[in-house]
């Protein structure tokens, strides 16, 4: 790995298209962004989601450890973030658990969406 000093991803960069929602979703709480700071940090939101992560640096992509929260109910995961040719940040995130379901939704329902909306590449810049 690099150090944050070397990393081009170190700074905001907002959420402007998804491959699952459009534009209202990702706008629902706030215009949506990623931020990946210096030491070791990153944090996103969009939609229902807002999330931290421990970062480790590339020159050009970062990975991801993140925790957090969608519509109240604790995910994590892991992901990646990688810049790409046209300047664009294009990140891919999984969750690996819910802890509290709090919607009449079962565990797996939620979960189940939860994977196939993470899963898809998130386009940002």
């Amino acid at each position: 790995m690099t150090s944050p000093a070397t990393c081009e991803l170190v700074g905001q960069w907002r959420i402007v298209e998804a491959d699952l929602w459009g534009r209202d979703y990702l706008d629902l709480a706030g215009p949506a962004y990623f931020r990946v700071g210096s030491h070791g940090w990153a944090e996103f939101a969009f939609g229902a989601v807002a999330a931290t992560a421990e970062v480790e640096y590339g020159r050009t992509i970062v990975f991801l450890r993140w925790s957090g929260f969608d519509e109240g109910d604790q995910i994590s995961g892991n992901g990646s973030a990688e810049l790409q040719d046209d300047g664009s940040l294009e990140i891919e995130l999984s969750s690996t658990m819910v802890t509290t379901p709090s919607s009449p939704r079962t565990a797996r329902d939620f979960f189940n969406g939860l994977l196939e909306a993470l899963h898809s590449p998130i386009r940002w810049r």
